[in-house]
């Protein structure tokens, strides 16, 4: 144990115990010095000065109680004191009392130790929940009591992130980028003969994180036909649980249903462009909102291809059918008729109106079709609906003579 002198003015440092001691003097030249020391030490009390008669002369080293008066801790016979294992109880209040016999010489003023609390109280507010999203901060917020705190210190078990203000009472934890996990934040009170720690436990939650695979997400998008279904296939990671689909219009189809859909249905008239949204859907714990992306699809006119009969859909024998057919759709044009069994001739072949000619003697029904020329905006040639046609055989008389002779 160090043991500290009171009787001049010195700066003192010690392991546990840093304090500065004043020089203090009174009336009637009677000196005492005042500290600030920490529990354990050895505090010398030095009256200089005074003016008593040397013989039978007593000092009496007295603390002031709660209630005001002084009681007399110790009696020395010399102007020191050397008081070792100073303790909290000592924190207050001193005077000297002089005697000569029972005769008083002189009292000293009032001078105080301050004993310093060896431990300081620091905590750290509770935060509900305790996680915060990835890439995101926390605030946080300490209290120290007691022991003589000169400084603080914020710090963290994980490196890469930032504390604001890493001395101060608050401060806002950046953990590192992208990183998820737990961390232990700790706040150090360093006290005057002390230190004390407290710390806190959090967790990064990881962000959802989704991408396109398909259709694209950027330009060229994907074109498809009017009325088509198209598959939905989407890249996922970090805390997503599912994906929610939504479209920019009614009518289609999210398959089986728009919670984790493989295909999409298109509505059946819309031509156009139709925006398709998926949403990265995190856990009901975790702090990171819920992600979305967007792109678009472009709806190409589809083609279709009809087939009307303009005449009679059966003829006896030997005739011809008249026939038409209309084509809906951008990009395309008439390409053929053909029928089902491959029989007859068109004239002319390659015309939406045109006359069919059965092949002769041939009886029975004929399915009569045209197609389209192949489309360049991706739909795809169209064949027309069947029409059935049927030729019938003629009905034919034999007349027989018979010669009778008389």
């Amino acid at each position: 144990m160090k043991t500290i002198y009171l009787h001049k003015p010195k700066l003192f440092s010690l392991f546990c115990c840093c304090f500065f001691m004043s020089f203090t003097t009174l009336g009637q030249n009677l000196t005492i010095t005042e500290s600030v020391v920490c529990p354990g030490a050895t505090v010398v009390f030095d009256v200089t000065g005074y003016n008593c008669n040397q013989d039978n002369i007593q000092f009496k080293w007295r603390k002031q109680e709660t209630n005001g008066t002084f009681t007399t801790k110790m009696i020395t016979n010399v102007p020191t004191w050397t008081k070792t294992n100073v303790s909290i109880e000592d924190d207050g209040a001193w005077r000297v009392k002089i005697e000569n016999g029972n005769n008083l010489c002189t009292n000293s003023n009032i001078v105080g130790l301050e004993v310093i609390d060896s431990t300081p109280s620091v905590s750290i507010a509770p935060i509900n929940p305790n996680s915060f999203c990835e890439n995101q901060s926390v605030f946080l917020q300490g209290q120290t009591q007691g022991g003589g705190v000169s400084s603080l210190s914020w710090s963290a078990n994980i490196g890469g992130g930032m504390l604001s203000s890493p001395n101060s009472t608050s401060t806002t934890y950046t953990p590192p980028s992208n990183y998820v996990g737990p961390v232990t934040i700790t706040l150090t009170a360093f006290g005057a003969c002390a230190n004390a720690s407290t710390e806190i436990q959090l967790y990064v939650d990881a962000e959802p994180e989704i991408s396109f695979i398909y259709p694209p997400a950027t330009s060229p998008f994907a074109e498809v036909c009017q009325g088509e279904t198209i598959n939905l296939t989407t890249s996922t990671g970090g805390s997503t649980t599912s994906v929610l689909w939504e479209s920019s219009i009614s009518g289609g189809n999210f398959n089986p249903s728009p919670t984790n859909p493989s295909s999409y249905t298109l509505p059946p008239n819309h031509i156009g462009q139709i925006n398709l949204t998926a949403i990265a859907v995190t856990p009901q714990n975790n702090e990171c909102n819920d992600a979305s992306i967007s792109t678009t699809v472009i709806v190409v006119e589809g083609t279709t291809a009809t087939a009307v009969l303009g005449s009679t859909q059966e003829v006896c024998g030997t005739g011809s059918f008249q026939l038409n057919g209309s084509i809906n759709g951008s990009g395309v044009s008439f390409d053929s008729w053909f029928t089902i069994p491959d029989v007859g001739n068109f004239d002319p072949q390659n015309s939406l109106s045109t006359t069919y000619y059965p092949p002769a003697n041939y009886y029975g029904d004929i399915e009569v079709y045209f197609m389209t020329t192949d489309s360049p905006n991706l739909c795809g040639e169209a064949t027309s609906n069947p029409i059935t046609l049927t030729v019938s055989e003629e009905a034919s008389a034999t007349a027989n003579a018979e010669v009778y002779s008389l």
